[in-house]
């Protein structure tokens, strides 16, 4: 029955309503906290936890697997018709 089981909208937010009064919160019936952490705060300038251009994101996979080769051969390739014409 769904009546059996806790409100999840309910609990999360409680459990954020007592975050920020900087107390915790225990689901009845779990065994799951809700952790209070002091939230960290930064400076007006660039931060790693700063949203990043998918590009970056791609461009650091790209290396970090070592697909440099591969990336430039598939480049090549999916512009062959612009690059020798289509014939």
């Amino acid at each position: 029955m769904m009546e059996d089981k806790p409100d999840l909208a309910a609990e999360t937010l409680a459990a954020v309503r007592l975050a920020s009064r900087g107390q915790s919160h225990r689901r009845s019936g779990s065994r799951r906290r809700f952790a209070v952490t002091d939230p960290t705060y930064t400076g007006s300038g660039p931060d790693s936890r700063d949203p990043q251009l998918v590009e970056e994101g791609v461009a650091d996979l790209v290396n970090e697997r070592g697909w440099q080769e591969r990336v430039r051969v598939a480049s090549i390739i999916g512009r062959w018709p612009e690059i020798a014409g289509s014939q």
